[in-house]
């Protein structure tokens, strides 16, 4: 047990490394996790790292050390490890019924009364399990799901498929739900080879899983041993374990192992030499089936280690009340919620009058609010009600979320919840009623119609905005359920109810999108959203909270508006990263706390990791480019290449040109990126082709 002696032989040759005291390094990552779970928005994350890069040993140490590192309000996270390649996992109900034991498990006991209500519908499906997640939400309980061998999932594409990833996206967007999901590729790499169109697969940051440093390494091979006072390796043994592992986890363990091993049974050095050699050419299967196992016995064994924890939180509380480290405040990912981000959505002041002014006009006509991914659409219609005046009620539905619905009456059904509970979440809160469920069930989306006349009565005086998020989504419903039904429902709403208007969110105009669309959405005001003004771009930099210290020089200022041309998820990862650079100083002492501040070299330092933990946003921004129709894929990299080298477009590249700038690629004089950071991808992808 974890609890007990440290193992004579304290390498691990196959599987996961259960014991905490042998697992080494990856300080960085670790605390890179910790960082995205406490921020006031908590951000997914894919781990990414190809076999026995120690993916799963990150996980189960995360899962048994977070208290360590997260000391504010930690009752309010419940962190469990999950492998995937259990038997239990190969339903979708069998993966929530697991989420909710394993969630259960971790909750104490006078708690557990109160919270395991919501996990006890039978069978535990995908609208029971998301009431459950939202139900925890309201009791301010987060869980954070660390997700072991996401390929797993894949091997089942009926049973985990695109309503079942929406599903998962939608309640990580309402921080209701965090992901930890260990990967051999990145996510958006999967969801192309299996044909998945789910946003879950652009999930917030990566870390990409590497070798270890040359530090952690050495540390890795000096290992102890229950029966010797020092390392289980001799001084030559450890040379040797670091000749032939170099810096990969999984060598390094394997090297010790059979040094070891070698040492133990009399034998030569080049007895271990041979059994290492033949291990990597032939690596047996000795650890498997311990996945999941290695989870049952880790739920029996972590009881025991709470002491240790609760000694070793004591001691880091100790010293935290000495750290200055500076609390990272900026939100990479997921849409901000006024709740929790409170005033760090700037600007878009432009938008919400307009909004505002059309909607009050004599006759609204259908409004279209569009832009490129994480521009701050969905944010900026979450902060619309605390915008615009109380003569408008906004509704923002998550059609993402709605998608997931495998039926019509399933959408109904999920539509008029999300307008229930956004009427709740108002600023102003509104009561609405239930519909009729009987009715709905019958002939869902007539009965709809008619429960939105009956609000629209008993609101007179109101214009209610149903903002229609992620609007794009209803084409897959269409194409699930050959009906046209959700599209028909709203021409009928738009025909014959004047209370209530309709606003789409997507990143799409409505030229790019199927012929039948233009059928049903007549009239249509589209409003942009675009970069932040400069202005309010370095408010959200120097000001993302109120009495946020000073820590940047004017010059490192001048060169994040440069690099990110404003563009906001770009300003808030830039700016995350800064914070975490730091803050990584200041605990290995080579800034002082207090006069720490970020310096233009420092911008510079950090957009290779910038360009790592925002490779989602940059893969999919290159998606969907190279993939549109309208592109000819070799002319457009072709051109590509000729800008990066300082080239001036030709009069053939003008089509591609004037597309590249309408998506906000290129300047309008289409011979320069817009976004540095964009064309520093671009160029590594390109040179790596």
């Amino acid at each position: 047990m974890t609890s007990g002696a440290i193992p004579d032989n304290p390498f691990v040759a196959a599987g996961m490394i259960e014991d905490p005291r042998l697992f080494v390094g990856r300080k960085d990552e670790l605390h890179a996790i910790a960082s995205r779970m406490m921020g006031d928005q908590p951000t997914s994350i894919n781990i990414v790292g190809e076999k026995h890069i120690g993916k799963s040993s990150l996980l189960h140490y995360f899962v048994l050390t977070w208290q360590q590192r997260v000391l504010d309000n930690t009752s309010r996270y419940v962190v469990i490890y999950l492998p995937l390649r259990g038997v239990d996992c190969q339903t979708e109900t069998g993966f929530y019924e697991a989420v909710a034991g394993g969630l259960l498990n971790h909750v104490q006991g006078w708690q557990q009364r109160s919270l395991q209500n919501c996990w006890k519908s039978k069978p535990l499906n995908r609208q029971a399990f998301s009431d459950a997640v939202k139900e925890w939400k309201q009791q301010g309980k987060l869980p954070v799901l660390c997700l072991d061998d996401f390929e797993s999932l894949l091997k089942y594409p009926d049973k985990f498929d695109n309503g079942f990833y929406d599903n998962l996206r939608s309640l990580m967007d309402s921080n209701a739900l965090m992901l930890v999901v260990a990967s051999r590729k990145q996510l958006d790499v999967y969801a192309n080879e299996y044909h998945f169109g789910s946003s879950f697969f652009n999930i917030g940051h990566t870390i990409y899983l590497k070798e270890l440093t040359t530090d952690e390494a050495i540390e890795l091979s000096r290992l102890p041993t229950r029966s010797t006072n020092g390392a289980a390796l001799s001084v030559d043994e450890q040379n040797h374990a670091q000749q032939w592992g170099n810096r990969h986890p999984y060598k390094l363990q394997l090297a010790g192992y059979y040094l070891w091993e070698a040492r133990q049974q009399g034998k030569a050095i080049k007895w271990a030499k041979q059994q290492f050699d033949q291990q990597l050419a032939n690596p047996k299967s000795k650890a498997k089936g311990k996945w999941w196992q290695s989870w049952l016995r880790w739920l029996n064994t972590a009881q025991s280690w709470l002491t240790i924890l609760e000694t070793a939180q004591r001691t880091l509380e100790e010293q935290a009340q000495q750290s200055k480290e500076i609390r990272q405040v900026y939100i990479a990912g997921n849409s901000l919620d006024p709740e929790t981000a409170k005033n760090r959505f700037k600007g878009r002041i432009d938008v919400f009058r307009e909004i505002e002014t059309l909607a009050l006009s004599e006759q609204p006509p259908v409004l279209l609010l569009y832009g490129g991914r994480r521009t701050g659409k969905t944010s900026a219609l979450k902060y619309l009600p605390y915008r615009i005046g109380s003569d408008i009620v906004p509704l923002l539905v998550d059609l993402q979320g709605a998608a997931a619905a495998t039926t019509l009456k399933g959408l109904a059904e999920n539509l008029a919840q999300q307008i229930i509970e956004a009427a709740r979440r108002l600023p102003r809160k509104v009561y609405l009623p239930n519909p009729d469920t009987s009715k709905l069930a019958e002939d869902p989306f007539p009965a709809l119609q008619t429960w939105l006349a009956e609000i629209e009565r008993n609101n007179s005086g109101k214009q209610f905005l149903l903002c229609l998020d992620e609007y794009e989504r209803l084409g897959e419903v269409v194409k699930a359920t050959s009906s046209r039904a959700p599209l028909n429902f709203i021409r009928n709403l738009l025909q014959h109810q004047h209370k209530w208007i309709l606003l789409f969110s997507g990143s799409h105009e409505l030229s790019e999108l199927d012929d039948y669309w233009s059928d049903y959405l007549i009239n249509t005001r589209a409003l942009r959203m675009t970069y932040l003004h400069e202005s309010e771009a370095r408010d959200l930099i120097q000001q993302p909270v109120e009495n946020f210290s000073n820590i940047y020089e004017p010059t490192a200022v001048d060169a994040i508006i440069q690099v990110t041309r404003c563009q906001p998820y770009l300003v808030q990862l830039v700016c995350y990263e800064l914070v975490e650079l730091l803050n990584r100083d200041i605990r290995r002492n080579r800034r002082e706390a207090d006069t720490a501040k970020v310096t233009a070299q420092d911008v510079k330092e950090v957009i290779p990791v910038v360009l790592e933990r925002g490779d989602q946003y940059f893969r999919e921004l290159w998606k969907s480019l190279a993939d549109s129709d309208v592109y000819d894929g070799l002319r457009l990299r072709n051109l590509l290449r000729r800008l990066i080298h300082g080239e001036t477009p030709t009069q053939q590249d003008k089509g591609v040109v004037r597309k590249l700038t309408r998506k906000e690629i290129l300047t309008l004089e289409g011979n320069a990126f817009q976004v540095p950071l964009v064309q520093k991808y671009i160029e590594q992808l390109l040179e790596e082709e």
